[in-house]
């Protein structure tokens, strides 16, 4: 698997945890403040990486806002759900949630086609 695949699976892996947990089909807590903040999750920290090693670029830029906003709009939910604002926060999910997190996986693959090699 390339490590554009390897993101695109950890985002997904997260983004279901997420939805999962609001739904109530798993048990557990969510911090918000670790739901919100973009650099607690695989991606993020991939994303940090990726910075080092290709510096600022354009499509980075783009992933690195479109995520970003992911996670806001994650936090929103999961504060949403907490409060039991149950159907706000679907709602969210499935608007901006699942629109954001296309955004992300699309420039995942913007950026796995016009990048020949990263190790």
């Amino acid at each position: 698997m390339n490590i554009f695949m390897k993101a695109i699976k950890d985002h997904t892996d997260w983004k279901v945890r997420i939805k999962s947990l609001i739904d109530g089909k798993r048990m557990g807590h969510l911090n918000v403040h670790e739901v919100t903040s973009d650099d607690q999750c695989e991606l993020g920290r991939w994303i940090k990486d990726m910075d080092k090693k290709l510096g600022h670029t354009y499509a980075l830029s783009r992933l690195r806002n479109f995520h970003r906003e992911f996670h806001a709009i994650a936090g929103e939910a999961v504060r949403l759900a907490q409060r039991g604002d149950i159907d706000e926060a679907q709602t969210i999910l499935d608007g901006e949630y699942k629109r954001l997190s296309r955004e992300v996986v699309n420039s995942l693959l913007a950026m796995s086609k016009r990048t020949n090699h990263i190790d």
